[in-house]
Formats: C-alpha cells, sequence, structure tokens
C-alpha cells in the first residue's frame, strides 16, 4: 500500500513545479531526455530511464551538481533491474542557456550502466573505454586569478583534474603542474594534446608562456597518502564534529534530522532526512549510501522556496534485506549528519611567518572527489584579489575515510595582512559559502560575520556606494530586489 501511494503521488506535479513543465518528463527512446523550462524561472526536467545499479543516483546527482544545477525535486523508481529517474533542476547562478546541456547529456549517459537487454539500443557502445592521462605542466607570469582560469578551461576541456602542484618563483613566475584524465575519446594523441595546449595558452597570455602535455603510462592518480605523512595538519581537521575557532567555519543545519523506520514496508526500510537545502545536498546524501552499499527502490525529494527540503527513500541492503541492524542505523544516520551537516572543512593556520588556507573534503570510497573545489576555492581568491605563493592537493587516509586535501600558501600584500582575526573570518567565510551555497543568515551566523562577508561580496562587486548604504541603512536594505540578485551568487 506504501508504494502504490508513493507511486500515485509521483504523478502529480511536484512542489516549486508547474503542471506544464511536470509533463515533460515523459518517456522516451533515450536513455537521457533533458527538456528545459518553457519560460524562464521554470526547472528543466531531465529523465534517466536505463538499467539499475548500485550508486547509480550518486553517479547522476555528481554531474549534475558538477554543472552548476539545484535539484529542486526528484523522483527514483527501480526494480532492481531497470530504473526511471526524474530530476527538476534549475541553474544555481544565471540563465538556463548558460548551460552546456549537450555536455551534461553526455556526461549522464556514461553514468548510465550498460543495457542488459537487446531490446534497448547499445547508447554506450561508443563510450566504453579507457581514459587518456596527462601530465601538464606550465610556467607563465604569476598573477591573481590564474589557477582558477586554468582549473576553468580544463574543465571546459573535459578533463579532471586528480592533483595539483603550483608554486611562485622568487622571479614572479607561476610554476603549476596538474594530473589529469581526459573524458573524451580523440582518434589522436597528438591532436588532443595540441588543443589542450591552445586553449591553456590563451589563458596562460604572454608569448614567452611554457605550456607542456605529456601522457603517461601510469592511469591511476588515486594514491592515498598516510595522514602521519602530514603532521603539520590540525588535529582539528578530521574531528567527527568540526568545531569552530577564530580561524575556522562551523557547519550546522538546525533542520537536519533522519528517520529510520521499518514498519511501513514489509521488504523495504524508509528512510526519511530533512535538510536545510543547499549546493549538492542530494549528491551528499546519495553517496552515502552508495558508501554503505544501500539500494534506493523508491524515492522522492523535494524543496521549498523557504531553504528546507526533505528526502523519502525505501532502501535496501545490498543482499535484498531491510536495514534491521541497530549498528548498521547508527553508523547510517552519524554518516548523513557528518556529510550533509558538515561536508567540507575550512579554516587558515599559520605555517611559521606564511598564512595557510586548508580545505578537506571527504572522498567517496572508490576514490571520487568532490567536484569542483580546486575551482570555486580559487574563485573567492580571485575575487577577494589574493594571489597563492604555493598550492598543492593530496588524497589522505583518516582512520576508515579517504579524505582530499587542498593547502594554499597565501601571499600577503603590503596593503594587506591575514593576522587579522576578521580578515580571516571573512576569508573562511567567503569560502564556505561559495562551496556550499548557503546563506548565512540562514546558518544563524552573527550578524558581525554577515556584514564582513557582505563587505567582500560588495568590494568585488565595485559596488562601495551600496556597502555604505547596508552599514549606515542596516541589514533590512538587503530586501531590495536589485541586491538580493547582487549578492546571490556570493551566498
Amino acid at each position: 500500500m506504501t508504494f502504490q501511494l508513493l507511486q500515485k503521488q509521483s504523478s502529480d506535479p511536484p512542489p516549486r513545479v508547474s503542471s506544464r513543465v511536470a509533463d515533460m518528463g515523459a518517456l522516451s527512446d533515450e536513455c537521457v531526455v533533458i527538456r528545459l523550462g518553457s519560460k524562464p524561472g521554470d526547472p528543466n526536467v531531465i529523465t534517466v530511464s536505463c538499467s539499475d545499479e548500485l550508486g547509480l543516483a550518486c553517479n547522476l546527482a555528481r554531474s549534475i551538481f558538477e554543472f552548476g544545477l539545484e535539484v529542486v525535486c526528484a523522483d527514483f523508481s527501480t526494480d532492481g533491474r531497470w530504473c526511471l529517474m526524474l530530476f527538476w533542476v534549475t541553474p544555481r547562478q544565471g540563465p538556463a542557456k548558460a548551460i552546456k546541456w549537450a555536455l551534461l547529456k553526455k556526461r549522464l549517459v556514461a553514468d548510465c550502466p550498460s543495457p542488459s537487454s537487446s531490446l534497448i539500443m547499445s547508447y554506450k557502445a561508443n563510450l566504453e573505454y579507457k581514459r587518456d592521462s596527462y601530465l601538464l605542466q606550465t610556467c607563465s607570469a604569476d598573477r591573481a586569478g590564474l589557477i582558477n582560469d586554468l582549473a576553468q578551461t580544463l574543465w571546459e576541456l573535459e578533463v579532471d583534474v586528480h592533483k595539483v602542484n603550483a608554486l611562485t618563483t622568487p622571479d614572479g613566475h607561476a610554476v603549476d603542474v596538474f594530473y589529469l584524465s581526459d573524458n573524451r575519446k580523440f582518434p589522436s594523441v597528438k591532436t588532443r594534446q595540441e588543443d589542450v595546449c591552445d586553449q591553456i595558452k590563451s589563458v596562460l597570455g604572454a608569448t614567452q608562456s611554457l605550456c607542456q602535455l605529456s601522457l603517461t603510462t601510469d592511469n591511476d592518480f588515486q594514491e592515498n597518502l598516510d595522514v602521519r605523512m602530514f603532521p603539520t595538519l590540525p588535529d582539528d581537521l578530521f574531528r567527527e564534529s568540526f568545531t569552530s575557532s577564530g580561524d575556522s567555519c562551523p557547519s550546522t543545519d538546525p533542520e537536519f534530522s533522519v528517520n529510520i523506520d521499518n514498519s511501513l514496508s514489509p521488504g523495504h526500510t524508509l528512510l526519511q532526512i530533512t535538510f536545510s537545502d543547499r549546493k549538492g545536498i542530494l549528491y551528499d546524501c546519495m553517496r552515502v549510501l552508495r558508501d554503505l552499499n544501500l539500494r534506493i527502490a523508491y524515492g522522492r525529494l523535494s524543496t521549498t522556496l523557504k531553504g528546507s527540503g526533505d528526502l523519502d527513500l525505501f532502501i535496501l541492503q545490498a543482499n535484498g534485506n531491510k536495514l534491521v541492524d541497530p549498528d548498521k542505523q547508527k553508523c547510517l544516520a552519524d554518516r548523513l549528519k557528518m556529510d550533509i551537516c558538515d561536508p567540507i572543512r575550512v579554516m587558515i593556520v599559520n605555517r611559521g611567518p606564511d598564512t595557510e588556507l586548508i580545505v578537506a573534503t571527504t572522498v567517496e570510497k572508490n576514490g571520487c572527489a568532490r567536484p569542483r573545489i580546486l575551482y570555486d576555492v580559487t574563485l573567492v581568491l580571485k575575487m577577494l584579489d589574493i594571489c597563492i605563493f604555493k598550492a598543492d592537493s593530496e588524497k589522505i587516509a583518516h582512520g576508515d575515510r579517504l579524505w582530499e586535501i587542498y593547502r594554499f600558501l597565501l601571499l600577503e600584500k603590503p596593503n594587506a595582512s591575514f593576522k587579522s582575526s576578521r580578515t580571516r573570518t571573512h576569508i573562511v567565510e567567503r569560502v564556505k559559502s561559495v562551496l556550499m551555497g548557503v546563506a548565512y543568515f540562514r546558518l544563524g551566523l552573527k550578524r558581525s560575520v554577515l556584514l564582513c562577508s557582505l563587505h567582500g561580496c560588495f568590494a568585488a562587486a565595485n559596488q562601495v556606494s551600496i556597502w555604505r548604504k547596508v552599514q549606515t541603512g542596516g541589514l533590512d536594505i538587503l530586501k531590495s530586489g536589485d541586491l538580493s540578485t547582487l549578492i546571490q551568487p556570493y551566498l
């Protein structure tokens, strides 16, 4: 009876979606269909119909998240062999036409497992290939935002960055090394190398810049290092409850709750999650389920305009049994709390006379890291006009979890010092805001922290006069429509 009710509800338009858009999820002979909203503001509907496998929802949610889309509603249904998933998505920033929909569809098709039935066209026949791995080395004049521009260009070239090492030389040159894997299949490696180098050189600018892209024989960059090899990393970085200090940003979700119920269905466990909506929330939920080998039979995600969300899922263990073990239930609840409330840790520490920004996030069991971390962090530093003296990233094993750690040694300027606690808090809050996409007033942070963060927002947008109005008029002035549009990308 429970499943019949869920299926009946799924035919109704989800919240925040018009009836016209809800009808756009019609089935097709393609495994992935993307239908754009009929007018600005309407959600776009992504329909996926393919063979089912453990972790498929996680892969799809990750790709959608990577393209800057927010999932406002979702429906999941599977019989264990074939699945149907619908996602109602809107861009987090800018118009829908700015999204690379064709590339997103290609990624989603690649995420779908190969069909087991001959009645379905083999849409992945041309996508099964071994990805080429490259080592990219560049040298150019240093400038603020260089790593961010390179990261964006590599993403547009459909190249994954697995590791980065960057250094600024005493004579003002930036030497950057990227470990890459290619998502595109080219008939000629040389052609691909020339294409990538041409695009990279256009970012580097000066004619004396150097770019070298070499094919590597090792296709696995998921080398995991023990945390004991990094004694300078703060112990607080890996604690289950990341505590706040003057140079770190706490993560709390006052609306978070988890309910696990085995009484409503004889064959499935009901998992109910309530949360504050934010960037990547569906991906964080789905990766916990995959890491714990839990399957989704039916489910629905819904969000509200007030910023809250609910995720109801009927789940099974990999062996097809319900989740009845209290220890396993507690493990699931603890993991959800950690990965939903605190998936990213950000802090600033001293490295002798220097200042280091550290960003840490957990990695999936298969070694797949959270997307766009490098781009988002360097984007904030670029907006704040902060140069990076040195940067590196590593995957580090700590306990039973794998972490990806980014470290940025910040370059001070004569007119700006990172010794001030207020300046450090401002940098950390800005980084966390862009990574999480959560408004400060939703997190319940102090008014002074909000004002400090907004100061940087307006300064980056060359709107100092508006900032003075906020100082004199208070936070109520933020209700203005034009101000909401201005600050939204930074919240």
